[in-house]
């Protein structure tokens, strides 16, 4: 009886042994439908996965590494050995420490074979610098990506706040009474292929109206390392007190999140504004009523220049008068800077003086002239400028101080300076004929001679066949004018010839050149006798006989003479003519 109870006692205790061993392998799998997390081994390391996404060859898995132990732990490198993400040991570029008690998120990448995507059982050994390794395997899911999830879009937004949560429904504004506690609910979604390393803190403010809240605690972090994918929600939540000092109304209140963008290690910002309404909150205080106070104002009520025409490089004086237009209050102690409006150092004082002026005082409703001298530099720009007076002043009723400023338009000229050559003419003169002239001026000066035009002056002269409007002559510049001159009178003749041009404010100007020419008639040069003279031999037709006592000199002498003279007038035109030519080319 004993022997048989020993056995059924044996019996039982195999059952029992083979039960348990079918159970342990149950026991060790990991659940397939969320992220691998392991027990704390005994050295105080936790490491659990997330799922991973494949691009370009490569898989991409975030790896949460905690170190619960009480000293530092330092990972060199990881070694994966899978069929369907490659086998080899992985150098990390760069040692990471994990202090005791933190935690650290890094992206494990590694190659694939064949762009694999599904469900797949990872075993991956991490290596420590103390030489330890800790083996975990964790079944993960590989999400193959592709361009259209905008892997390299930098630009794109990463996170938006949601107007819904995780189950579809609408996020309400965040509302309480001043002093009390209110829930502040913050749903994020993902606008990227993926979003990792989570973080998220308010921006803290002793402005009520931009933190409404009362700081009760250092810190206000929180953190999600785990990577998500686009379109996925994110939500974080915070309990404030509202202050108690906070006025009525919606606020503003703005929190700054920190992630990484699609599997990368860079850390981005981003700015994250929600709007909490203070339903009661404490009565805005009233701004004391002010009476208001009719300022004094002090005007320009005239000014003039001490010359007509002021010059640059000349001095001259301004004169203007002010006035208070008050009729209550006297102003005192008026300071006056004086300067050019844009163009510094075109408008300054004289020589020894100074662009400051003080006034004692202004009685209300009374005028102050003043006089100051002014210079501008010998080769300022032609044309107008302002001068500023900017003045300080006070009250001398409340003494406050108050400013105005008032503008003087000075226009500035550059005097005129023309040099004339000596006119030259290619031909004598004589009635009823041209001859052709030439002219040189020169602009000495720095302002521009503008439409410069030519004309003549003297008894019977003009001038014909020539264009005479020049334009302008810049300084430094010179113009030549050709033009021919008609004569109808004959004669010593006096005149001038005359330009005519515009300054810098368009006024009408014009030179004098003095000429003195010989107008010579060419039909009274050679005086031919009568057809009837008794020298020719009497009437027209009859020729003396010879031996004749009476017979005058031959009629053919006079023809031969008169030929002569004329052949001598032409051959005189025909040289003059050539000489001119010539001048022409010289020039």
């Amino acid at each position: 009886m004993k022997r048989h109870s020993f056995y059924c006692a044996l019996a039982m205790a195999l059952i029992a042994l083979f039960v348990t061993g079918m159970a342990l392998p149950a026991l060790a799998e990991p659940d397939s439908s969320a992220p691998s997390q392991t027990p704390t081994p005994s050295d105080g390391i936790s490491i659990s996965f997330s799922d991973a996404g494949s691009y370009a060859g490569y898989a991409r898995i975030q790896v949460t590494i905690t170190n619960d132990g009480q000293s530092p732990v330092t990972l060199i490198g990881f070694s994966v050995n899978s069929e369907s993400l490659g086998s080899g040991m992985h150098n990390l570029d760069e040692a990471v420490s994990i202090a005791a008690g933190n935690t650290e998120y890094m992206v494990l990448t590694v190659p694939i074979n064949n762009n694999f995507t599904g469900s797949v059982n990872l075993p991956v050994t991490f290596h420590f610098a103390d030489g330890n390794s800790e083996a975990r395997t964790g079944t993960i899911n590989v999400q193959a990506l592709s361009f259209s999830d905008n892997l390299d879009d930098t630009t794109t937004t990463a996170l938006r706040l949601s107007a819904v949560d995780g189950e579809n429904n609408v996020v309400p504004t965040p509302s309480g009474d001043a002093g009390k506690k209110v829930v502040v609910r913050i749903p994020l979604q993902v606008m990227i292929a993926a979003v990792g390393n989570v973080s998220i803190s308010p921006v803290l403010s002793t402005d009520l109206d931009e933190f409404p809240f009362e700081i009760e605690q250092l810190d206000y972090t929180k953190q999600y390392g785990p990577v998500l994918k686009k379109g996925s929600l994110l939500e974080f939540q915070y309990e404030f007190t509202i202050s108690e000092l906070a006025t009525s109304g919606v606020k503003k209140v703005s929190f700054e999140v920190s992630f990484t963008r699609n599997w990368t290690s860079t850390v981005e910002k981003q700015v994250i504004d929600v709007y909490v309404n203070v339903l009661k909150g404490k009565e805005a205080e009233a701004a004391p009523s002010v009476e208001p106070v009719s300022q004094p104002k002090i005007i320009l009520e005239g000014y003039q220049f001490s010359t007509d025409k002021i010059y640059a490089g000349e001095t001259f004086e301004v004169t203007f008068t002010l006035r208070n237009t008050s009729t209550a209050e006297d102003v005192q102690n008026i300071q006056i800077s004086i300067t050019d409006d844009a163009e510094v150092g075109t408008l300054l004082p004289a020589s020894g003086g100074s662009n400051t002026l003080f006034i004692a005082k202004i009685n209300k409703g009374e005028s102050y002239t003043e006089t100051f001298t002014m210079q501008s530099p010998a080769d300022a720009t032609p044309k107008a400028y302002k001068l500023s007076l900017s003045m300080s002043y006070e009250g001398a009723k409340n003494i406050q101080s108050y400013t105005a400023q008032e503008y003087i338009a000075v226009t500035i000229m550059q005097r005129i300076r023309l040099k004339f050559e000596e006119p030259q003419f290619y031909d004598s003169f004589y009635v009823g004929g041209t001859t052709g002239a030439y002219l040189a001026m020169y602009n000495l000066g720095k302002s521009n001679v503008n439409n410069c035009m030519l004309s003549i002056e003297g008894e019977g002269l003009s001038i014909v066949d020539s264009d005479t409007y020049y334009g302008n002559i810049s300084p430094g510049s010179s113009m030549r004018a050709d033009f021919n001159i008609a004569c109808e009178v004959a004669g010593q003749i006096e005149g001038f010839i005359i330009i005519t041009y515009e300054n810098s404010l368009e006024e009408q100007m014009e030179e004098r050149i003095p000429i003195s020419i010989y107008v010579e008639d060419l039909s009274q040069s050679v005086d031919v006798p009568p057809m009837d003279d008794p020298m020719l031999g009497g009437d027209i037709g009859v020729e003396p006989m010879p031996g004749d006592s009476q017979a005058g000199f031959p009629l053919w002498a006079w023809i031969a003479i008169g030929v002569a003279v004329a052949g001598g007038v032409v051959a005189l035109i025909l040289i003059l003519k050539k000489k001119r030519a010539r001048e022409l080319e010289d020039v």
